[in-house]
């Protein structure tokens, strides 16, 4: 029908690039038969647009070149047309970082810590501990900030004023200020146990500080060498050489055995140490009546103590046998073979009766008698007169021992008899000496002229004096002692040419030595004296 191409007929014409027959420039066919495309002025949804400004979009205008509404976070600075942002880093828009999640640019007082930023309070205020520059208020910053007594920019003197930590200087900030005259400072080190004290001091013995593991002690100016604590901060102690509190004395030396024991004090009986001179020590255990004595020595019967240990059960100090207590150190008693001066009379060392001493320890009276018989003077010596004398006594029934009153070139009474401290009696009780000293001295009491029967005495066939008397052989004083040697042979002869005899009724010296003679006197008869011992 012969009409003119033109723009909407449906046909594309070569001038356009389509044509879609409408009106409506939001498909894919603009009003003006141009293919729909971003900048072309029209928003086509089905082309994905959001927005088309043509020529005015822009990634910093309302619509981006892309044909997208402009927000933040989509990597563009929205900043132009409506668009207020400052930043937009896309998915690195957030906190602490340079653009913010409101693409607002990350500055110093909007109180989130950005890149370059030591903190963020959210002001510009300074001296609330971070600064209007958004950084740390610290020591060394030259403002003295909260907290701080200084600040002289840490100029590395800290003996000036005001020290590297920002404070006026002191003892335990760790810097050494001569100004304070300090000598050491370990700051939280310091101890008055360590090497540098809590006054700054540099330890040292005699401060009054004991320094562990160097010093002992420290008494500070009551150091000494003879107190608690030595000049060397040491202990003083027992063997150090030094005198100190409760000692008395020091040797320097463990030794007990010299004049200062391993105690300190003085070497002395009841120290508990054996010194020279000394037999024991058993210390505070000593006693007159244990193993070691008061004295230090050891217990011996005779040092006035009664030891039990020692088996003692009596010691009066001395070795007599004549007192209560013999030197054995055992009580007397009656037949010990002791007399007890004051207590006994006589021991003999037994019990037994009629043998001059009883049983009670009394003194029984020595019978004497002249023999009932009469002898040649062959006696048979010494020992066959003191046979006939036994013989005589136990047939007449008298107890006891007898003994001849007779000597010969070797014995006598006086070598031979037991001296009585008793009285001598005939069998009649008729008394003719006290004792034996009484006896031989020369008189006595009563003749002995009583013989063992208790009749007169014999009388022999000697000469002497004519004849007649009751003769006793003797060759004996009256003192007790020999009279003439070789007498009959010693007794043992009748062919002997010499004898001696007593008269049995004197009481003086005759009684034992009256009559001698020569020649063939020894076969005559005499009766002898015999005496219980």
């Amino acid at each position: 029908d012969c009409k003119l191409a033109s723009c909407g007929d449906g046909q594309v014409a070569p001038t356009e690039q389509c044509d879609d027959g409408n009106q409506d420039n939001t498909d894919a066919c603009t009003n003006n038969c141009t293919n729909a495309a971003c900048g072309d002025g029209f928003t086509q949804a089905d082309n994905q647009e959001e927005c088309d400004d043509g020529p005015a979009n822009s990634d910093n205008g309302d619509c981006t070149g892309a044909c997208t509404d402009a927000v933040c976070g989509d990597g563009f600075v929205h900043n132009s047309g409506s668009g207020t942002e400052e930043c937009d880093q896309g998915e690195d828009n957030g906190p602490g970082k340079a653009c913010l999640a409101d693409c607002a640019q990350n500055v110093c007082g909007d109180g989130d810590q950005g890149p370059g930023e030591g903190c963020d309070d959210g002001n510009l205020d300074n001296g609330d501990g971070c600064t209007d520059a958004c950084q740390p208020e610290a020591c060394g910053n030259e403002v003295v900030d909260p907290g701080e007594v200084c600040d002289d920019g840490m100029n590395g003197d800290n003996d000036d004023g005001c020290t590297d930590l920002c404070a006026a200087p002191t003892c335990g900030d760790g810097f050494v200020q001569a100004s304070l005259m300090e000598e050491c400072d370990l700051a939280g080190d310091n101890s008055n146990t360590g090497e540098c004290t809590l006054m700054c001091k540099a330890a040292t013995c005699g401060d009054g500080l004991v320094w562990a593991d160097n010093e002992e002690c420290d008494d500070g100016p009551m150091n000494g060498n003879n107190n608690a604590c030595k000049l060397d901060c040491t202990p003083n102690v027992c063997g150090d050489g030094f005198v100190g509190p409760g000692e008395t004395c020091d040797d320097g030396n463990q030794n007990n055995n010299d004049a200062c024991t391993n105690v300190c004090k003085p070497a002395e009986c009841g120290d508990g140490f054996i010194q020279p001179g000394e037999e024991c020590d058993d210390g505070p255990n000593n006693s007159n009546t244990g193993a070691c004595t008061l004295g230090c020595a050891l217990p011996t019967c005779g040092d006035g103590f009664v030891q039990p240990s020692n088996n003692e059960a009596c010691d009066d100090g001395n070795m007599s046998n004549n007192d209560a207590c013999l030197n054995t150190c055992v009580a007397a008693t009656c037949g010990d073979g002791f007399v007890n001066n004051g207590v006994e009379e006589c021991d003999d060392g037994n019990q037994n009766n009629n043998d001059g001493c009883n049983s009670m320890c009394k003194l029984e009276a020595r019978r004497v008698f002249v023999t009932s018989t009469l002898y040649q003077g062959n006696l048979g010596g010494l020992a066959g007169a003191d046979a006939k004398c036994q013989a005589r006594a136990q047939a007449a029934g008298l107890p006891g021992t007898f003994l001849a009153w007779l000597s010969d070139n070797t014995n006598n009474p006086n070598t031979r008899f037991t001296k009585s401290m008793g009285p001598y009696v005939l069998v009649n009780g008729t008394k003719i000496a006290n004792n034996y000293t009484d006896l031989t001295d020369g008189t006595l009491l009563a003749p002995i002229n009583i013989t063992e029967l208790g009749g007169p005495p014999p009388v022999g066939n000697t000469t002497c004096a004519g004849g007649g008397h009751p003769t006793v052989w003797s060759g004996t004083l009256a003192s007790g002692n020999i009279w003439a040697a070789n007498q009959c042979n010693q007794w043992t002869s009748t062919a002997g040419t010499s004898a001696t005899w007593g008269e049995a009724n004197m009481t003086n010296t005759s009684w034992s030595n009256w009559c001698s003679g020569g020649g063939a006197v020894c076969v005559w008869t005499s009766a002898l004296y015999c005496f219980q011992q």
